[in-house]
């Protein structure tokens, strides 16, 4: 009467069923696997018999070969009572090569023969032994092998009675057959002893995996255990309905609530939408007043960049007017030449004209001939001048605004002629070695270009004093071209460094620099949109590199 309500609740029970079916898997798991380590541990145990069967077979047709050939009986005792030692050995027969009996023993004498084959029976068996060297055989009792004798190391003996009539050896020839019957005794009581082992551990472990089993599941199950109590508190049933169906009834009406619920949330989707429809017109709204004040922004960026080209319109002109006191100093310089001049020059006017228009002066006269005297001075005047002309256009040229044209063209042609010009008055002392890499078209200003190129380099050729090297190399990357200058001068101070850009200043002697050709040289780089990068070190020279950009969109000329 009790076991009905258990089997009753066994066929509710969701978790039941999952435990038979896990326990039936685990059990039949464990049956293929006990039958699979039987038949692993028999097939090893036949392999190690059939091992010591050919040993055993295959030793005594080595041992009884020269007593088969001679076909003396006695010859055969010792080996063959050699193997009796062993308890597996049961029965041994010895063949000649025509399948005649030489010699045969039992373990038992009046016991029934193990090998009993029919003559038919043992030509198959030694037909088939001519092309191996062991045989097996299994019956209920016992193990049969069989092995050839076959006669070696013939040559190795001088009796002549071993040899045939042409002196070849009779090596590796079949000369008869052995078969050994080995008992199956010991081989059954492993086999016994092994079934045994592995029934126990079987029953053993899957017991043990039976009782793990049910502890983990129930272990596990025990939060779906409280899930389906309080579903069923819920629902007020006390039983009569199976785990799924109840969960199934319970999650059906959960998929109902659910439904409603998306139906819900739709209807407040719908609504969101609209206020999210009527908060994008007060965003676009927003986003117009926005894009608007953006227009006014760039409007008053645009104002700022013009007062920003102002500003530094006013700051050149603040920088032309350092450039103005320094050219103060240099054309008082000039005018100097040309004040100090003048009155000389009157006094070798005046005194032509008191002298007789005969050329010459009197033979007994030390004075200076006042003609050399006027060229002389006249040299001074034209020195002076052209000097301040040079000053005012060098002025003129760092001050005012270009408009001339950009030019496409390769920038090598334009490097060759400025250091033609350098290379002038150079005379070969200082060795130049052009090291020009592969550059794309260059749109540039090749006029100021090369007044830079001279400008650098004749500040090279003055730091080396007349010996040295200037290397020009060129190379280009994706964005920028670079034209660099190394020399093997002296060097800049780094106290100086700082300071070589600057409209005016020199270390050069009065007379050798005016202190603008730098100065001159990085504007019209920066008009291009690039700029000059020095490095140097006192007494190990310089290296000036020129860097512009490649795309025209970088040019920007002033």
């Amino acid at each position: 009467m009790k076991a009905r309500p258990v089997l009753c609740r066994m066929r509710e029970s969701f978790i039941a069923r999952i435990t038979i079916a896990m326990m039936a898997a685990m059990i039949l798991l464990a049956v293929f696997f006990t039958w699979y380590m039987i038949r692993f541990q028999r097939n090893g145990y036949k392999e190690n018999m059939s091992r010591l069967g050919r040993t055993v077979v295959s030793m005594l047709a080595q041992n009884v070969q020269l007593a088969v050939f001679a076909e003396d009986e006695d010859g055969c005792i010792m080996p063959v009572e050699s193997l009796f030692s062993e308890n597996e050995v049961l029965e041994v027969h010895i063949f000649t090569v025509n399948g005649d009996i030489l010699y045969k023993k039992q373990r038992t004498k009046d016991g029934y023969p193990l090998i009993r084959k029919r003559p038919e029976q043992l030509s198959a068996v030694f037909q088939e032994l001519h092309g191996r060297d062991f045989l097996q055989e299994e019956s209920e009792d016992f193990f049969l092998f069989w092995a050839p004798v076959r006669l070696t190391e013939i040559g190795m003996s001088t009796d002549p009675f071993l040899v045939d009539e042409g002196g070849d050896p009779l090596a590796s020839e079949l000369i008869g057959y052995v078969g050994v019957a080995l008992s199956k005794t010991e081989f059954n009581r492993s086999l016994g002893r092994m079934y045994f082992a592995i029934g126990f551990a079987f029953f053993f472990f899957l017991s043990a995996g039976l009782v793990s089993l049910f502890l983990v599941v129930r272990k596990m199950s025990e939060p779906l255990n409280s899930l389906l109590l309080r579903v069923r508190e819920r629902a007020g049933e006390g039983g009569g309905r199976d785990d799924l169906s109840l969960l199934t009834a319970t999650y059906g009406g959960m998929l109902n609530d659910l439904e409603n619920a998306f139906r819900e949330i739709n209807a407040m989707k719908e609504e969101l939408e609209e206020k999210v429809s009527l908060r994008t017109r007060e965003l676009f709204d927003a986003n117009r007043e926005l894009h608007e004040g953006k227009i006014q922004l760039e409007t008053a960026l645009d104002e700022l960049r013009l007062a920003q080209d102002q500003l530094l319109q006013q700051e050149k002109m603040a920088a032309i007017g350092q450039l103005v006191a320094g050219i103060a100093h240099e054309m008082n310089n000039g005018v100097n030449f040309i004040s100090g001049a003048v009155p000389s020059l009157k006094r070798c006017l005046a005194e032509l004209q008191r002298q007789p228009d005969q050329s010459g002066r009197p033979a007994d006269s030390g004075a200076d001939d006042p003609y050399d005297l006027v060229n002389g001075l006249t040299a001074n005047i034209e020195q002076g001048a052209q000097r301040l002309t040079r000053i005012i256009n060098d002025l003129k040229l760092f001050s005012r605004k270009e408009n001339e044209t950009l030019i496409e063209l390769d920038i090598h042609p334009v490097l060759d002629s400025s250091l033609a010009l350098v290379d002038g008055g150079n005379h070969g002392r200082v060795e130049i070695i052009r090291r020009y890499g592969e550059i794309s078209p260059l749109r540039c200003l090749p006029g100021r270009l090369s007044q830079v190129f001279v400008n650098i380099g004749t500040n090279a050729l003055q730091s080396m004093e007349g010996r040295g090297t200037l290397t020009v190399t060129t190379r280009q990357d994706d964005t920028n071209v670079y034209i660099s200058f190394r020399d093997t001068g002296s060097g800049i101070d780094a106290a100086v460094l700082p300071r070589i850009f600057e409209p005016f200043y020199t270390t050069k002697e009065i007379g050798k620099g005016t202190g603008l050709g730098l100065g001159i040289s990085y504007a019209i780089v920066r008009q291009h949109g690039g700029d000059i990068r020095v490095e140097t070190e006192k007494g190990s020279g310089t290296v000036f590199e020129v860097i512009l950009p490649r795309k025209p969109e970088d040019v920007r000329p002033a």
